[in-house]
């Protein structure tokens, strides 16, 4: 989407919000997430809109998995895309058996056993993960464009991880079975920010990730 989207909150309908887990190296993997009436699920993990999420029956992280993830919460500045009016924490985590399942809503999070940090974006590629659900509002969900099936955010559109500022250079859809045979996106690039997704369809699917590639300014 070009501009950023004010979903009306109807507290006495359910609301269905689906989510897809971001897929990386050699794994991609999906996973649904459901939101309930707002008067349940009261310790579920809430969207940036306040709307509690859950994972769907099997894609619940084990919490030996979310133990090895090692996250860190807002660890790392800030993740902003202005043209799109994305402006989240930033946190880390580390990629388990080659998959990455943030464990919020409401952040983005730097992948720490991928790529390089943010700190020492000049050396190689920083990759940046984030969630996006259907109906709801994830940092994910700013940089898509859903009617269109595209991304928000254009060439030339400034994005700034930690105080880096980069520069979107492209964008690809890239179906989650093809992500990790993407040779070119896991290449050590220097100054390259890869920024991955799921791409929501207008029917709640998310069969492909959203990928958009930029380089530091």
């Amino acid at each position: 989407m070009t501009t950023q989207r004010h979903a009306t909150r109807r507290p006495r309908r359910p609301v269905a919000l689906v989510a897809a887990l971001v897929a990386l190296v050699l794994v991609a993997a999906g996973a649904v997430l459901v939101v309930r009436s707002l008067n349940a699920s009261r310790d579920a993990p809430r969207d940036m809109a306040g709307n509690p999420v859950r994972f769907a029956p099997g894609n619940t992280p084990a919490p030996s998995t979310i133990d090895q993830m090692q996250v860190r919460d807002a660890d790392s500045g800030r993740l902003q895309v202005p043209s799109v009016g994305l402006d989240v924490p930033l946190g880390s985590m580390l990629a388990v058996d080659n998959v990455v399942n943030p464990p919020g809503f409401t952040q983005a999070y730097w992948v720490r056993n991928v790529g390089v940090a943010p700190a020492d974006a000049t050396s190689g590629t920083v990759y940046v993960v984030s969630h996006s659900v259907s109906r709801g509002r994830a940092p994910g969900n700013y940089l898509l464009n859903v009617d269109k099936g595209s991304s928000a955010v254009s060439p030339g559109d400034l994005i700034d991880v930690d105080g880096h500022d980069y520069i979107a250079q492209s964008w690809r859809a890239v179906g989650k079975t093809q992500l990790p045979a993407a040779q070119d996106l896991w290449d050590a690039v220097p100054g390259r920010l890869v920024l991955i997704t799921c791409l929501e369809q207008p029917d709640g699917s998310s069969p492909d990730n959203l990928v958009v590639v930029a380089q530091l300014r």
